[in-house]
């Protein structure tokens, strides 16, 4: 869908229409970072949600949740990097207060909110539900003695690191999260990276300006899935999955708005995905499927999951406390998360002492989970 009554630029306009796009996004992030390549593809299709007019407003607000020391911030910093100037706004330290007080120019539409190491209070703060449930709302805060209102306009998309994150009930529903890849071929390769750029020094690493200028052509679209009627049946009957389904339809939108130049339009603003579309959303998601169920799991959880698969009989309270790493606190707070979200089995169980019974906790079974290709679909 090329822009009516404009000449782009030659380089310009092949890097738009070329089939390899999102790839080229990713070569170029990797200048800086070493491998990463399903999370800066992520990042990028969630960032180009911002372009889609017909999306939910949660769809593609996305956390990095992993480890200290696992690139987090540097992947995420670096993939944003590239996007045309003023569409980022990012905040090292911010409190739920300057949330409330902070606005683009004019709305939050077309803009994504990086929060870096964001802390839990911040992130299951009211006002970030509000922000990330879609704005559009009203905020009332206390400034000396007084009520003050503040309507916070439009519908940013919401990215976040962190490395002790833990959602709220109500945010598995507004967040998806991912992990960076903390393997050992991993930190081979960083090191690899760390090595040649001394060896020889940063010329390969400067950006490409005419990928950020290719990008600020990109205008907000309509998409429409024209085989979306076939994709019911893909996802788990899970009750999140009524988020997810429309969240894996988004991606596919996001992919079409990056590739707005190669798509038909059907009328002005408005274009068809392709099963291209479909593939790219398909690898995103599944590396958003870092969970159980579909639903997004944090360090903690894995911890508990880690140590609840030891007994198939199930495990009290206490005796789960005493194999858990010493910093997750509030472990029953933690369980009955789980248990509300469907993903482990709370069991009553008698005992002599007083007669009183006590909680048993039995991990469930995963539903293996498939999500075929665009080919195997027949689309």
């Amino acid at each position: 869908m090329q822009q009516p009554g404009k000449r782009i630029n030659h380089q310009i306009e092949r890097i738009l229409k070329s089939p390899d796009l999102l790839n080229r996004l990713v070569a170029e992030v990797q200048k800086n970072v070493a491998g990463e390549t399903n999370t800066i593809k992520t990042i990028h299709v969630c960032a180009h949600g911002r372009l889609v007019k017909n999306r939910a407003a949660t769809s593609c607000n996305l956390g990095i949740h992993s480890k200290s020391g696992a690139g987090k911030d540097w992947t995420m910093r670096q993939t944003l990097s590239i996007l045309p100037g003023g569409q980022v706004i990012k905040r090292s330290r911010v409190s739920p207060k300057a949330l409330t007080y902070m606005k683009p120019v004019r709305t939050w539409n077309g803009h994504i909110l990086y929060l870096e190491d964001i802390s839990n209070s911040v992130l299951n703060d009211e006002v970030m539900k509000l922000l990330a449930s879609g704005g559009n709302g009203t905020s009332t805060i206390v400034v000396k003695g007084k009520a003050l209102d503040i309507t916070i306009k439009g519908s940013p998309i919401i990215f976040f690191t962190s490395a002790t994150a833990n959602l709220s009930q109500d945010n598995l529903r507004r967040f998806t999260l991912i992990r960076c890849d903390e393997s050992k071929q991993q930190t081979r390769r960083i090191i690899g990276m760390a090595a040649r750029k001394a060896c020889h020094g940063m010329e390969s690493s400067q950006p490409d300006e005419n990928i950020r200028k290719a990008l600020a052509l990109l205008k907000p679209v309509e998409v429409r899935v024209p085989y979306a009627g076939r994709l019911q049946r893909l996802i788990t009957d899970n009750l999140i999955a009524r988020t997810v389904f429309g969240r894996f339809l988004d991606y596919i939108k996001a992919s079409a708005a990056l590739h707005q130049f190669q798509r038909e339009s059907v009328k002005a603003g408005v274009i068809l995905a392709t099963p291209q579309d479909y593939d790219i959303a398909r690898k995103v998601f599944l590396k958003t499927k870092n969970g159980r169920e579909l639903i997004p799991t944090s360090n903690v959880d894995e911890a508990l999951f880690s140590v609840l698969a030891k007994s198939k009989e199930g495990l009290t309270t206490k005796e789960i406390e005493t194999h858990v790493p010493y910093e997750y606190h509030n472990v029953l707070q933690h369980l009955n998360k789980l248990f509300d979200a469907g993903l482990i089995e709370k069991h009553s169980v008698e005992t002599h002492k007083r007669g009183r019974p006590h909680a048993l906790w039995i991990i469930k079974v995963s539903t293996k989970f498939v999500l075929p290709t665009s080919k195997e679909l027949g689309i």
